[in-house]
Formats: structure tokens, C-alpha cells, sequence
């Protein structure tokens, strides 16, 4: 496949070539039932990448989205929910585009023990996704075992869902980096903050 790939001159054979590859990651994910860590980059995951995630990897404890598209802030909650053994879960430069009707949230049935989240660098979001998702985490009980958190906070709103999070983990956290969005920093100015208490 890969040299399929290689040898790939135009455009279409190129996305010929990642269709064929994409259409055999199950059946490759099923080859691979000890891996513990995956990095998934610059991919959409939707259709069969995303049932494939959803039935293979049962010992996973650490994912990587960098640089994917993800149709819906709830299909992010779903890759912390395909994995009982995930630990660590980090997300960057992110493109989440408008939810798919009708799509929700997913139930919790395994609940995985999440101890490192980072969200170091920007997502790029069409609505309160990082806020909705960051929300979930906290209502479904799923930040009680974080003990390092890395974010970067877009809009006001958010800042206070960290606040809950916050408050749910603060005996267990031992690495706290957040910082603020430098193309967001004017949305609400704090002219008038004289003290700032962590």
C-alpha cells in the first residue's frame, strides 16, 4: 500500500491511493490488538476510520489527534469513550466543523481513568466546542483522575468550565498550563482586575 502511495504522480491517484489505505485500517487495527499508544494525524475521522477506532485497540491508553477534522465536538467525547484504558488524550491544531444532525454527545459506559488532557495548541472550532466538550468531561465524572492539564482558553465561557474542572481535580493535578488564545485576548477586556487568586 505504502508504495502504492510512493509511486502515486497526480492528485487523484494520491487520493486514490489514501481511499485504499483508509478503506484497510480495520482489518489493520484488528493485526494490532497490544497497541497502547496511537497518533492519528492530519486525517477526518468519520465512516470507517471511526468504527474501526470505535472496535479495535481494547488496551489503548494514550491518543494523539493532531492536525485531523472531526465532524462535531461529540465525536471527540466519542474517541475518550472507545477506549476503557486510556489515560492520556491529547488534541491539537484540531478542525471541528458543524455537528451532524442529531448527533449528541455519546453515553459513558466504560469509564476510562483520564489522566493527562492537552489541548496545546489551537482548535479550530465553528462554535463552543471546546466549551461543550469540556462541560461532558465534567458531567460525566470524566476529570476526577487528572493530574496534568494543558489548554488553551478562546473565550470567557471557557475559563469557567476550567473552573469547574478545576474544582473536581484540584488534590489530584500536579501540572497546570493554560494560557489564553492570543487572537481572543480582546473579547473581554479585565481593566478593572485587581486581584487574581489561584
Amino acid at each position: 500500500m505504502l508504495t502504492q502511495f510512493c509511486k502515486a504522480r497526480t492528485l487523484y491517484h494520491i487520493c486514490a491511493t489514501v481511499s485504499k489505505f483508509l478503506a484497510a485500517v480495520p482489518e489493520v487495527l484488528a493485526m494490532l490488538p497490544n497497541v497502547v499508544k496511537l497518533e492519528l494525524y492530519s486525517l477526518k475521522i468519520d465512516g470507517t476510520l471511526r468504527m474501526a477506532l470505535a472496535h479495535q485497540l481494547p488496551l489503548l491508553q494514550e491518543i494523539r489527534v493532531i492536525r485531523c477534522t472531526l465532524p462535531g465536538i461529540a465525536r471527540m467525547a466519542e474517541l475518550v469513550c472507545f477506549f476503557p484504558h486510556l489515560k492520556k488524550f491529547k488534541v491539537g491544531d484540531v478542525f471541528v466543523m458543524p455537528p451532524e444532525p442529531g448527533h449528541t454527545f455519546p453515553e459513558v459506559i466504560s469509564r476510562p481513568s483520564l489522566e493527562v488532557i492537552r489541548f496545546p495548541s489551537r482548535l479550530f472550532l465553528v462554535d463552543d466546542s471546546i466549551s461543550n466538550f469540556l462541560d461532558w468531561l465534567v458531567k460525566e465524572s470524566l476529570h476526577t483522575h487528572i493530574r496534568t492539564l494543558d489548554i488553551v482558553l478562546f473565550r470567557h465561557k471557557e475559563a469557567e468550565i476550567v473552573r469547574n474542572l478545576l474544582r473536581g481535580v484540584g488534590p489530584s493535578l500536579q501540572d497546570l498550563s493554560f494560557s489564553l488564545d492570543p487572537e481572543n485576548r480582546g473579547e473581554s477586556k479585565c481593566a478593572l482586575l485587581s486581584i487574581l487568586t489561584f
